[in-house]
């Protein structure tokens, strides 16, 4: 089977539970956001994010669902796939 490979883009519905979109949500309302990433690094790719600080109680709860997408995104395009580098 040949897969479409037009768009890089991946959808996953209801991705995040409604509850940690409602805190965001929440969150951001009450002026919590204003973050960007301030640590940007091409050869390892490892980008300090700082839009929710680690210590917030949402910080891991989103981790893992960054985990779980990347996980789907990379069995769906596994170009994305770098060995010991991923993106």
């Amino acid at each position: 089977m040949i897969q479409d490979l037009s768009s890089f883009v991946l959808t996953v519905p209801e991705a995040l539970d409604e509850k940690i979109c409602d805190a965001l949500i929440e969150w951001h309302r009450l002026g919590g956001h204003g973050g960007k990433t301030v640590v940007a690094d091409r050869d390892t790719r490892r980008d300090i994010q700082k839009w929710l600080p680690e210590d917030h109680r949402l910080w891991g709860p989103i981790q893992l669902v960054k985990k779980n997408l990347y996980g789907q995104y990379s069995k769906k395009f596994p170009s994305v796939y770098r060995g010991a580098k991923s993106i």
